[in-house]
């Protein structure tokens, strides 16, 4: 038997807390301003205005405004007042996202959404469907992110202290991926079982983070997944359609059901760049651009981590606005971008008069201009792509670097190592110079691999099965000088024609 929610008080909008919203809705609305209050309090730097990372607002003019006290004095007003308070906490939200958009987290989004489905019952399917399109789409990407399947989740078994992480990274990355989406068709088909299942993941993940001491920034949003979202799936009621007593778990209305389907279709144009990775569940799989910035003292990440607590939005325009910010005349930016049919970008920090004022701005520079080592601060660098490290590191392929924070500038296969599915990987490391192939079982077809290395200037080649047609996939190495090609089956006539070209 089932039983109509609670009618709020005839004057809600005058009335406060409890007698607002129901005893059972305000407890959970409680619950989720908790975690947000302490989510803002874990992340208190990025609130706050600063220089160093410094602030990325939306437009010049917004600057100089600290807001984690008045996020904080928001949700203690919605506490009183919950459904006027929490759109004042909104546009307070608002506001503090266009100071800085390094506050555009995953996390920050979602909270409000499950505040929303405690305040206003008609909002309750779409906060259904919104956490069924983020465990199905977490566990897409999960599954389609080389680094999630690689280095990240191995990563978080070692950090767990698991031994024999390198024979169990992968089972555990496919079991979070698939239970993910597991879970959310079950919350379609069978929400109260979906319920329980819902608790003990997210209270799981709970549990891992304080092991691992590790992204407290994300502990509380799934104090509050767990929480509300079991509350969500249990009071998925059976609804009376016409005549008959049937399951509805598709919304009624018309905007509800334009929402739930922009939820769950949207997530897709994350990978043409359509849709930013914070609102379509792009959670731990990372499988997006990575940044790597130039200066006079070398390579340089784009960190903020240690001191905001949260990644950087890894978003083109944002990492561009970051370098801007915080670059000298002639660094220089390189954004990798993993995924297919994404195109990497090249910057360089320029300075233009304009009247009387001299402007700095990074502008698009060509992959040539990126890798001349006579223009700007030299030679740029690229970040090396974190699945083809940890593939040849964990095989135990040699790879050199001239400092300790460097990048891999040479790379050796011996013989007993090398594979053609191990070698692909050579082309994820970009600013390769020298790589060591003597005495492998290298096919012609193999070298493929390397044209995608802008700066390789010496291969070793020597006892290896190659042949002439090897140097078509030279041809497009341009800054290939060095050739080494002793015991192989490449004429002297084929490399004076390609030494020609």
């Amino acid at each position: 038997m089932t039983h109509p929610d609670p009618v709020p008080h005839p004057d809600h909008w005058l009335t406060n807390g409890i007698r607002q919203i129901g005893k059972t809705e305000y407890v959970l609305f409680a619950v989720a301003v908790l975690c947000m209050s302490l989510t803002i309090i874990t992340t208190w730097p990025l609130w706050q205005n600063r220089t160093s990372p410094p602030n990325l607002p939306i437009l010049p003019a917004l600057t100089g405004v600290p807001f984690g006290a008045l996020i904080l004095l928001s949700l203690a007003v919605a506490l009183w007042q919950p459904r006027k308070g929490f759109i004042g906490h909104l546009i307070v939200l608002g506001v503090a996202i266009a100071f800085d958009q390094i506050r555009c987290q995953p996390q920050i989004f979602s909270l409000p959404v499950l505040m929303a489905a405690c305040l206003w019952r008609e909002f309750r399917p779409v906060a259904r469907w919104f956490l069924i399109a983020m465990w199905l789409w977490a566990g897409v990407h999960k599954l389609l992110s080389p680094d999630w399947m690689g280095p990240i989740s191995w990563t978080l078994l070692d950090m767990l202290g698991m031994e024999n992480s390198l024979e169990w990274y992968r089972p555990f990355a496919w079991s979070v991926g698939i239970g993910e989406i597991v879970l959310g068709v079950i919350a379609i088909f069978k929400p109260r079982w979906a319920a329980f299942v819902c608790g003990g993941m997210h209270f799981g993940i709970v549990i891992m983070l304080v092991n691992m001491n590790w992204n407290f920034s994300v502990l509380y949003w799934n104090v509050a997944n767990a929480i509300i979202g079991f509350w969500l799936l249990w009071s998925w009621r059976t609804e009376s359609v016409s005549d008959e007593n049937v399951a509805r778990r598709w919304p009624r209305e018309l905007w509800q059901q334009v929402v739930v389907v922009i939820l769950l279709i949207s997530p897709v144009g994350v990978y043409n760049g359509m849709v930013p990775h914070f609102l379509a569940h792009v959670l731990y799989s990372d499988n997006m651009p990575k940044p790597m910035m130039t200066t006079a003292a070398g390579p340089e990440e784009i960190n903020v981590w240690e001191s905001l607590y949260v990644p950087i939005p890894r978003l083109p325009a944002i990492l561009r606005q970051y370098f801007e910010s915080v670059a000298d005349i002639g660094d220089k930016l390189h954004i990798y971008d993993p995924r297919p049919g994404m195109l990497h970008l090249h910057y360089g920090m320029a300075q233009f008069e304009a009247g009387e004022s001299v402007l700095h701005r990074a502008e698009p520079i060509s992959q040539a201009a990126f890798w001349d080592a006579t223009t700007g601060v030299g030679q740029g660098f690229a970040q090396d792509y974190p699945p083809a490290v940890f593939y040849l590191e964990k095989a135990g392929i040699k790879m050199l670097k001239r400092t300790q924070n460097g990048k891999i500038y040479a790379i050796q296969f011996s013989p007993d190592k090398y594979n053609a599915r191990l070698f692909q990987h050579v082309s994820g490391l970009l600013n390769l110079e020298q790589i060591q192939l003597a005495d492998c079982e290298l096919r012609d077809e193999d070298l493929e691999h390397v044209t995608y290395l802008p700066v390789l200037y010496g291969i070793g080649l020597d006892n290896t099965p190659v042949t002439n047609a090897a140097l078509i996939h030279l041809d497009k190495v341009d800054k290939l000088r060095h050739l080494e090609r002793n015991g192989t089956e490449i004429t002297d006539a084929a490399v004076r024609e390609w030494l020609d070209r």
